[in-house]
């Protein structure tokens, strides 16, 4: 069991966000496991990098082709981003009332020139390439640029409808038909033909073991990211590290009296935002539905 729980980001991230590295190596590691016989992937993720999504999706395939049976089971949510890494699969159970799809994909692309005018703050300069400088936030959108990375929505919403198509056995027409960032509860995906069963994290469970051939004597194995130093200090008076960030918050930056419900959510959107930020990249290309958890 390999558990995909929260937004999908590139590199490696702790418990309660999905890390595109991190979460391939451990689905690697079950693949590399001879005692291991079967996987299956929690998917409780409203999405996030398209590119983070793509590693974990590769990784199950590789375990497919070495023989593995691959089961997920979409929890609360399993949209865009989370729909993306369902793809690779034997097969895919949803609960009823599971929300899925949302097979889109956008870029964030904000703008503040608007705002630094009214505080008389300009800028300029010389640049050898229009590139140079295409994404400028204190400068108006250059429409080439805007051309540019609508292109690469486009191509990977391509790459999106092609490999849904590809593992729901139809074609990427038919799946555009029920995708364009459109999310369905799991009995409308059932309908659509986008999830192959109802049913819960047990009814995985015991798919998984049915491919396996294990029989009814089989052991399930939760693969984990070795805790941190700081974080197995936590777990001693049961606490996680997302209740020490959302402490940190509120002693360094928050105000008191704030729920801590609602701290932790602030806390993780503005991570999200930050991972995006924090990539250095002039764009990135998201599937996230938006949705919430």
């Amino acid at each position: 069991m390999v558990v995909a729980s929260g937004d999908i980001i590139d590199g490696n991230a702790s418990p309660g966000t999905i890390g595109g590295v991190s979460t391939a190596n451990l689905i690697r590691r079950a693949r590399e496991d001879e005692q291991i016989k079967a996987i299956v992937l929690r998917v409780d993720s409203p999405g996030g990098s398209a590119y983070g999504s793509e590693l974990i999706r590769r990784e199950l395939e590789l375990a497919r082709k070495a023989g593995k049976p691959v089961v997920v089971s979409m929890g609360n949510v399993a949209a865009s981003g989370g729909y993306w890494i369902s793809m690779a699969s034997d097969e895919v159970i949803a609960d009823p009332t599971t929300i899925t799809g949302s097979i889109g994909v956008f870029a964030i692309l904000p703008t503040a020139e608007k705002v630094v005018g009214k505080m008389g703050i300009h800028t300029a300069g010389v640049r050898t390439t229009w590139l140079a400088d295409a994404y400028n936030p204190l400068r108006p959108l250059d429409p080439r640029f805007g051309q540019l990375v609508q292109s690469s929505i486009n191509h990977i919403y391509s790459e999106f409808t092609t490999k849904a198509a590809a593992a729901r056995n139809t074609t990427p027409a038919k799946i555009d038909e029920v995708g364009q960032g459109r999310v369905w509860t799991g009995v409308q995906a059932q309908e659509r033909g986008l999830v192959d069963t109802l049913g819960g994290y047990h009814d995985a469970i015991a798919s998984a073991a049915r491919r396996a051939k294990l029989g009814a004597d089989y052991r399930v194995a939760y693969i984990e990211q070795d805790s941190s130093r700081f974080e197995r200090f936590l777990q001693m008076f049961g606490a996680s590290a997302a209740t020490a960030v959302n402490i940190e918050l509120k002693l360094g930056m928050l105000p008191t009296g704030i729920p801590t419900g609602a701290v932790a959510g602030v806390t993780r959107d503005l991570g999200w935002l930050a991972d995006l930020t924090e990539g250095r990249k002039p764009f990135a290309a998201v599937t996230h539905c938006m949705c919430g958890e």
